[in-house]
């Protein structure tokens, strides 16, 4: 028993967090504020799309998703059903960002 907790700790210890980032030739401005995104079936299906379009109607120059230790900890427990996460996007510069409600 002490084995199968050893391991199951080892393997909860060794999930990291998630983090992207993708960035384009464009020379960035200003960002937007962070928008909380969801997927479920360990993040595989999508919830909503993040609206990059509508955030910077000017262009984008990068977006970032990252997973905190806290969204980790809840993907690991109840990943099947919602996988949290956090986008940043950075619009072009000279143009603001429209912000969502």
């Amino acid at each position: 028993m002490k084995n199968r907790l050893a391991v199951l700790a080892l393997c909860f210890a060794a999930t990291g967090c998630f983090h992207f980032k993708y960035t384009t030739t464009a020379k960035g401005g200003t960002a937007a504020p962070e928008v909380g995104h969801a997927g479920y079936l360990f993040g595989i299906i999508e919830a909503a799309p993040v609206e990059v379009g509508k955030i910077c109607p000017g262009g984008f120059a990068q977006v970032e998703s990252q997973q905190n230790t806290v969204d980790a900890i809840i993907g690991r427990i109840i990943g099947i059903f919602y996988m949290p996460n956090h986008v940043t996007v950075t619009c072009v510069e000279g143009t603001a960002p429209v912000v969502q409600p």
